[in-house]
């Protein structure tokens, strides 16, 4: 353990389709682990991260281990503030590269355009996030989509947003679903909305159960908090039918 400092999850990353330097991602991550984090400055691509832009997209949940490997069931979670932008192309920030502290078990990046910090650390199955804003203005958290659909259904009494992805890359998953939960810290959250084809309410996306490509946001009631992923919330929802077939 006391060599995990010196791990440098930033080598073989400054490479483009054309020309690899190593054709790697800067991935927070448990050994075996089932999920992973990582920034993206540049989503829509598989070479979604470039050590050489100064911008972030937003903190990624992926699976991808190089961008020469397929990415299934990944989303986006990116700080926000008063004015809130409903893609994460619109809701970009710069960062500071030499400032970011980016260890395979821990992660932390000042979002300068929203004056947030995120930090993160990584589980088997998933992770926890914590997020500090240092002005007044609201405080804001969105899940972006990444690929493919997604469900989101959000629990008021316990605070836990659940939801549902089909996305993945190649076509090489038939029926593919992957179910997630987002557990944040009870009485922060002060109000929330989803976005899809035009603004939903979260009642209009149960009732549907399934939205194109659509994104959710959270605001909070205090410049700070933190939430976690967990398994047996995930398979509670699942069993019960609450996010559909």
């Amino acid at each position: 353990m006391k060599y995990i400092p010196y791990v440098n999850i930033k080598m073989g990353t400054q490479s483009v389709p054309r020309f690899s330097k190593g054709n790697t991602l800067p991935l927070v991550a448990r050994p075996l682990a089932m999920a992973s984090f990582a920034i993206q400055s540049d989503g829509g691509t598989s070479w979604y991260y470039h050590p050489d832009h100064p911008y972030i997209e937003g903190i990624r949940l992926t699976h991808q281990p190089s961008p020469w490997i397929s990415e299934y069931g990944a989303f986006l979670v990116t700080p926000q503030n008063d004015v809130i932008a409903d893609d994460y192309k619109s809701a970009w920030s710069g960062y500071r590269l030499k400032d970011a502290v980016l260890e395979p078990g821990y992660m932390k990046v000042k979002f300068l355009r929203t004056e947030a910090t995120a930090e993160v650390v990584p589980t088997v199955r998933g992770g926890v996030m914590r997020f500090t804003f240092a002005d007044e203005r609201p405080a804001t958290l969105s899940f972006f989509p990444v690929l493919g659909n997604y469900t989101y259904r959000y629990d008021e009494e316990n605070a836990v947003l659940y939801g549902t992805t089909d996305g993945h890359t190649q076509d090489i998953a038939v029926n593919f679903k992957m179910y997630f939960a987002v557990a944040f810290e009870k009485g922060a959250v002060k109000s929330f909305r989803t976005v899809g084809e035009g603004e939903r309410g979260m009642g209009g996306v149960n009732a549907q159960r399934r939205m194109f490509r659509l994104n959710t946001w959270f605001r909070f009631q205090g410049n700070f908090y933190g939430f976690g992923t967990t398994v047996e919330l995930i398979r509670q929802v699942v069993e019960n039918g609450l996010l559909g077939d």
